[in-house]
């Protein structure tokens, strides 16, 4: 069983090496994501603002018109 671990130790070096790197990829995109979420939130206040003023402005243009 020893021999067994021994064998395997070459591989687990090499597994934690390229976990490591998947780990150091993974928090990059997960910042990345993070920008890009900040900036869709802007967006869609930007968008919701725009579709509430749009709706009093044919609030308004439908009462002038019931006049």
């Amino acid at each position: 069983m020893q021999a067994d671990l021994q064998d395997l130790q070459p591989k687990l070096v090499q597994t934690s090496i390229e976990t490591e790197e998947l780990i150091k990829v993974i928090e990059k995109e997960t910042a990345d994501v993070e920008v890009a979420k900040k900036l869709v939130e802007v967006d869609e206040a930007v968008t919701n603002n725009a579709a509430r003023e749009a709706k009093s402005i044919k609030v308004r243009v439908q009462r002038k018109g019931s006049r």
